[in-house]
């Protein structure tokens, strides 16, 4: 038989052995808490940290700008308008092409060589202009007109200094350009389109700099850059076609030069539906192959070009 002092024993064994299990209960759950307060803290040290760097990086322009978003990049059915010097042709032009059912036109703001139809402050102050005569239209004149009938309006500018292997000129380019753009979307014109010789990958890559300039310069304004069918369809083309619709608002598929439209055509279903391209109609086959590619092959952003 037990004795009781045995009992007694094996009582206060069995208690301590209890309030040990209780101590360590209650040890593995203070530990707990501090660990998740701990993370909680920790958490949102970094997290601030990584707010003020971001601001930081705002301010002082270090960080890639943000990405296009789009939203507002038009799709568009446009007829081709050409600036007249004189008082009336131009209006009735953007009559016509309202009567005809247009919404949306487009005309050349400058030659390839970089002779500019319109009156630009910038130009002449730079001493560009050296074709400014007195009966050239301001900006202001020409997106009035564009207003008054209702019309969406895109300027094309032509940047062939890009076809330069110098490239202090292609840098000297961008600023010039840039600013010229900017000046045309200030003034109101709806959006600008870039229309580029055919370019190797890098010299593409370059015009990246020269959007981000536009964007800075007309923070509201939209442009596009004109691309042909080869660099859509390039096997190592992606990266860089990506990489300009990051930067550019909207991205257009060149079908002025294509000696076959659809051979051009038959691989891009592809870009018209992730990009949405603005496709770019030869002046020569105008309405009628802008029409057959509508029902052909879809699109329904197409530019018949000046």
């Amino acid at each position: 038989m037990n004795s009781p002092n045995r009992r007694h024993t094996s009582y206060r064994r069995s208690v301590y052995r209890k309030n040990s299990i209780k101590t360590i209960i209650i040890s593995a759950l203070c530990t707990l808490l501090v660990a998740a307060v701990l993370l909680v803290v920790i958490g949102n040290i970094i997290l601030a940290r990584l707010d003020n760097d971001g601001a930081n990086d705002t301010q002082d322009g270090t960080n890639d700008p943000p990405a296009n978003e789009h939203a507002n990049a038009k799709t568009v059915w446009a007829c081709a308008v050409a600036l007249a010097a004189d008082g009336s042709t131009l209006n009735s032009r953007l009559v016509s092409a309202t009567a005809n059912g247009y919404g949306e036109i487009c005309f050349d703001l400058d030659t390839e060589s970089g002779a500019l139809y319109y009156k630009s402050p910038t130009a002449t102050s730079l001493g560009k202009q050296k074709d400014a005569a007195i009966d050239l239209r301001t900006l202001s004149n020409i997106q009035g007109l564009v207003s008054a009938n209702g019309l969406y309006a895109t300027g094309i500018t032509h940047i062939s200094d890009f076809n330069s292997s110098d490239e202090l000129v292609r840098s000297a380019a961008i600023g010039y350009h840039a600013s010229l753009i900017a000046e045309v979307l200030r003034a109101g014109i709806d959006d600008v389109l870039i229309y580029v010789p055919e370019l190797d990958a890098a010299r593409y890559s370059e015009l990246v700099l020269l959007a981000n300039e536009v964007h800075r310069l007309a923070p509201e304004g939209h442009i596009g850059i004109s691309l042909p069918a080869s660099v859509y369809a390039s096997s190592d083309g992606t990266a860089l076609v990506d990489s300009l619709w990051q930067a550019f608002d909207y991205l257009a598929l060149d079908l002025t030069r294509s000696s076959d439209v659809d051979a051009d055509m038959s691989g891009m279903l592809y870009p018209l539906l992730r990009y949405n391209a603005r496709v770019l109609v030869p002046a020569a086959e105008g309405s009628a192959l802008a029409n057959r590619l509508r029902s052909d092959y879809g699109a329904k952003n197409v530019m018949i070009m000046p």
